[in-house]
């Protein structure tokens, strides 16, 4: 799994590429909550993840309950 992030305008786009599963969720939270607390507002790009896991699905719900919260 791989993270590209690209600034456009006052947004963060995070590129997910890869599968989003147990082996790499956790690099993925870190990643993607690191920059939430940052910004307020991020994008993540998932057309390139071929396979999301219960994991992958447990950081994105997070990403958006924070985001959210933020």
């Amino acid at each position: 799994m791989d993270v590209t992030t690209q600034a456009r305008g006052d947004a963060v786009i995070h590129r997910v590429e890869g599968r989003l599963d147990t082996g790499t969720s956790g690099a993925a939270e870190h990643r993607l909550t690191a920059e939430l607390r940052r910004s307020g507002r991020v994008a993540i790009d998932m057309t390139a993840v071929p396979y999301v896991s219960s994991a992958g699905m447990r950081v994105v719900l997070r990403a958006a309950k924070l985001a959210k919260a933020n």
